[in-house]
């Protein structure tokens, strides 16, 4: 008899089980079309319990008795978090979901084409999400900084007195070059800066990206990918993605004002910027951002320390200081070891900087399915850097007393041109493929002078001010893209399916600056001095060029969440390119959910990224004199035909394999901890040599007469 009861009250318990396990179901629709959602994700927060909507927008699951909240979220839509309680009977709840914004507002997680909606413990590789408050709190005025300040995986470095440097900061992530980043905008491909690193700074021989042509102000929020992702976006995603999102708000905007200075009193900095989303008609909006900013130079050079010099009529010691011009070099220079002050001829710091700029973004609803979408931008920076110290001793070779007589320190000032547009039309279905198909250009003119300077092989016939030339990297970009989501399929929750194709063209020029900016005058067999314009040698009109190439691509993705705890996601892409040939790249990353609030995740990729037009259709001409000798230093553009003959093959991509593992953890709605480790092992990288002597190489000499030193872009290192 005991045993009897023992057996009705456990039947009893899991009756009880069994009754409190009741439906939650419901439908989810868009609350302005009435429309079911396909695909939206209905789950209980903090438990690994929900559905997926299917093709009726309906979901369906059990759920025990007590109190919860509901938590309903779609691609573009606002997460809506219910509460309600379960009783013993099932819940019907129909759910209508909201745009993200008024007009359009796609929300897009970069890294993934399946248009879900994934927290930060949800992904399978690790992205970075960072607002426009974010940014704009950090204090400083320029883009690049703004992400350093709040990324630790992202560094722009600031440079004085180096070369290219000085205009465009160098940014990497995870300490690689910079051309192993890959931007984009709205998910777009940026162009590139138009010219190379050619000095010893972070990224030499590299071509970055110039993030500071972008105003944060025009921005929603920043993605940062963290993660190879070449096989979904195409060359130069080995370290990672940053991907800039535009603002698309409606009748609201942001004004800024900001003034900063460091704390030695120097470097004091103003930005002005303006932003707001006007409504167009009822389906359409246009949200305008303009920006201007102005930051002065900052000085952290020690005081000039001269030596005694001997030679013609100047001996003994010799100073000069950091002046405006030549008569207040003359009055502050002292002779003859007298006492002299604590000058600073040369000023090493950050350049002083004005730009402009002026982002849009614009969308217009042609009907519940298509839309038109644009945006696009414009930036001018004028940037004044400065080079080191020419003396006036007249014995030196970068010296021109017949100019200068006191010594003088060139300046260099820039001006950066970007402006970039693209265009497109995008189809949003819930049961069959939505369709993205886009063209855009984009482009970059660096225009470059010397002034205050001179050309010491032309003694007194020499110019005092110097156009450099101009250096313009132009991309066009057409590309579309097909997405579709299955549910249910093969017994998976969901399935994405994504296609698509690039046709991408980028053209590059070098164009000559004044004939004196590169000329070898009389002087410098004469009298040993360096020919062409001091601080920045003129592009010379033997190294002009002009030359295109195109590519064309096309990937494969598919991303699937298996179960509610463990999705797997791949790609698979084929490029092609007009000048180099051919390359496949594939990607596979995972996330297996352990419980509600850990999980942990992983991916391999294979990468690669291919010459740059600008690394390999580069041409520069430098020259010194030695001991009464010119020295001529050419840099050659791989099109070269006797680099083929000495074995220099045209540089290759540079390829890798990419490692990434890690766990998130979210304890709680105020804490989010991400661990990730990964390993990038890089093959045939692209580097330009150093200036290899011509005389000491036998299979040099003949094919190079009159070149004493040469340097090339090569694949040398692993």
């Amino acid at each position: 008899m005991r045993k009897i009861k023992q057996l009705l009250a456990v039947l009893l318990f899991f009756t009880s089980l069994a009754a409190t396990a009741q439906r939650v179901k419901g439908k989810v629709y868009d609350a302005l079309t009435g429309l079911p959602l396909i695909g939206a994700s209905v789950s209980v927060e903090g438990k690994i319990i929900g559905d997926v909507s299917d093709r009726d927008g309906n979901y369906d699951f059990r759920l025990d008795a007590g109190s919860y909240r509901l938590k309903v979220s779609f691609l573009g839509y606002q997460t809506e978090l219910i509460p309600f309680r379960m009783g013993v009977a099932d819940y019907k709840l129909d759910i209508p979901l909201k745009e993200a914004t008024d007009l359009l507002g796609e929300v897009a997680i970069v890294g993934s084409r399946a248009g879900t909606d994934r927290s930060d413990v949800e992904r399978p590789i690790p992205v970075d999400v960072l607002s426009s408050k974010e940014l704009q709190a950090t204090g400083q005025v320029e883009l690049a900084q703004q992400v350093q300040f709040v990324s630790p995986s992202f560094n722009s470095a600031k440079n004085a007195i180096n070369g290219i440097a000085n205009y465009a900061d160098p940014a990497s992530l995870k300490g690689l070059a910079p051309d192993q980043m890959l931007v984009l905008i709205e998910g777009k491909r940026y162009h590139q800066f138009s010219a190379i690193q050619g000095n010893v700074t972070v990224g030499k021989g590299t071509v970055v990206t110039d993030l500071n042509s972008v105003p944060s102000l025009a921005l929603d929020k920043i993605e940062i990918l963290r993660d190879g992702a070449a096989a979904q976006y195409g060359s130069d995603a080995i370290a990672g993605i940053v991907n800039l999102n535009l603002k698309k708000s409606v009748g609201t905007g942001a004004a800024q004002v900001q003034y900063g200075a460091t704390s030695r009193g120097d470097g004091a900095g103003y930005t002005y910027g303006l932003n707001y989303g006007f409504k167009l008609t009822e389906n359409g909006f246009l949200n305008l951002t303009g920006n201007y900013q102005t930051v002065d130079a900052t000085d952290r050079s020690d005081p000039y320390n001269p030596q005694p010099i001997t030679g013609g009529a100047y001996t003994g010691i010799y100073t000069n200081v950091k002046a405006t011009d030549e008569a207040a070099l003359r009055s502050r220079a002292y002779w003859g070891g007298g006492t002299y002050g604590s000058f600073h001829p040369t000023s090493y710091g950050t350049n002083s900087m004005k730009s402009g700029q002026l982002f849009y973004n614009a969308g217009y609803n042609l009907n519940k399915s298509w839309s038109l979408y644009s945006f696009g931008g414009y930036s001018n920076k004028y940037i004044l850097a400065s080079a080191f110290l020419r003396t006036a001793n007249p014995a030196a070779a970068t010296s021109n007393p017949d100019i200068h007589p006191d010594g003088f320190v060139p300046e260099l000032p820039g001006q950066s041109i970007d402006y970039s547009s693209f265009v497109g039309i995008r189809k949003k279905s819930f049961t069959g493929w939505n369709i993205d198909f886009s063209t855009g250009y984009g482009k970059n003119e660096l225009d470059q002078w010397a002034n205050k300077t001179a050309n010491a092989s032309m003694g007194a016939d020499s110019p005092k001010d110097f156009y450099v030339g101009r250096v313009i990297f132009g991309q066009s970009l057409t590309e579309l893209n097909l997405t579709k989501s299955l549910f249910g399929f093969a017994g998976t929750k969901t399935l994405n399916l994504a296609f698509g194709s690039q046709y991408r063209s980028d053209n590059f020029q070098l164009i000559a600056g004044d004939e004196a900016a590169s000329k070898v005058g009389p002087l410098a067999a004469t009298r040993n001095k360096t020919p062409g314009s001091q601080g920045r040698v003129g592009i010379a009109k033997d190294d002009e060029t002009n030359v295109s190439r195109s590519n064309v691509g096309v990937y494969a993705d598919i991303e699937s969440d298996i179960t509610n705890s463990f999705m797997v996601t791949g790609a698979v892409r084929y490029e092609n390119y007009s000048d180099f040939g051919k390359n496949i790249s594939g990607k596979l990353a995972s996330r297996l959910k352990i419980t509600p609030i850990f999980s942990i995740r992983g991916s391999v990729n294979k990468g690669f990224r291919a010459p740059l037009l600008q690394q390999i259709a580069n041409a520069a001409t430098t020259s010194t004199v030695q001991a009464g000798v010119i020295r001529s230093t050419k840099q050659y553009p791989s099109s070269e035909p006797r680099l083929k003959q000495i074995g220099i093959e045209d540089p290759k991509p540079e390829t890798s394999w990419n490692y990434n593992a890690g766990f998130t953890l979210k304890p709680g709605n105020n804490l989010l901890v991400t661990i990730d480790a990964y390993q990038i092992d890089i093959k045939d990288r692209i580097i330009i040599t150093e200036n290899l002597v011509v005389a000491n190489i036998l299979a040099l000499r003949n094919l190079f007469p009159g070149i004493q030193e040469l340097t090339f872009f090569t694949n040398q290192i692993n």
